[in-house]
């Protein structure tokens, strides 16, 4: 007879909810700083902040956050989430980037290799398994829904 064990999480799973957000962390700190202080020094690295930068670091500081917090609970909408939104910040990061070319080609090329080993592992038969599972918790869960008018309420 064949035991009902537990689907564990899968270390590069957690891996990638921890990057996500470990790697949005500095920037949401130095966002509140940069906003803190914009009004006061024009000067210097703060004046390369325009509005549409500021904007968009953060959108993806919410994003990758969200994701990464999502991927960590096991949360299956988030995965999908961060699968469709992290080529979109990419395209984004090159029209709004201020570096040089050469420099922004090399950051969006890291960033694709990342996204696409990430996509690799996030949909792995084992990922798939536990994002599963994840989500049938989840529908069970008293709290995840109100019961239908024609269930009865345990």
């Amino acid at each position: 007879m064949a035991e009902n064990k537990p689907i564990e999480q899968p270390i590069t799973v957690w891996f990638i909810g921890f990057w996500l957000i470990a790697s949005q962390s500095g920037q949401i700190v130095g966002l509140f700083g940069l906003l803190a202080t914009i009004d006061l020094d024009y000067s210097g690295a703060m004046a390369n902040w325009s509005s549409p930068r500021i904007a968009f670091a953060a959108v993806n500081a919410l994003l990758r956050t969200m994701c990464g917090i999502g991927i960590l609970r096991g949360w299956p909408w988030s995965r999908i989430l961060y699968a469709a939104t992290a080529p979109a910040m990419m395209l984004v990061f090159r029209s709004v980037s201020e570096m040089r070319p050469d420099q922004t080609d090399r950051a969006l090329q890291l960033q694709l290799v990342s996204y696409l080993v990430f996509l690799f592992l996030l949909f792995r038969p084992r990922a798939n398994a536990w994002f599963a599972a994840k989500a049938w918790q989840l529908r069970r869960s008293p709290h995840a829904m109100e019961p239908d008018e024609g269930e009865i309420a345990a």
